[in-house]
């Protein structure tokens, strides 16, 4: 599976669950752990620390951030860039 097929169906996993959530329209970032939506998060995505490494965060136009560093009990360290599309956040 190629890296744009992944993110693709990574930014649809998120969509339904806005979908299935009433989110639709309200921006955000929906956090997900592998192939499943686990939260949702107005604006910014929380600290990274509050997530393992690994965890990626849609928003709702398709960027997506993916945590990095750290480990499973401490968290991330930070947010990284995955998908870029036209919103910026650091």
């Amino acid at each position: 599976m190629s890296s744009l097929t992944a993110s693709t169906a990574v930014h649809l996993r998120a969509t339904e669950w806005r979908v299935l959530h009433g989110l639709i329209g309200q921006g955000g970032v929906v956090l997900m752990l592998g192939h499943q939506a686990i939260g949702w998060s107005s604006g910014q995505p929380p600290a990274a620390r509050q997530w393992v490494p690994g965890a990626v965060a849609v928003s709702e136009i398709g960027d997506q951030w993916i945590s990095v560093g750290g480990d499973a009990y401490r968290g991330a360290e930070h947010w990284v860039p995955r998908i870029r599309r036209r919103q910026a956040w650091t």
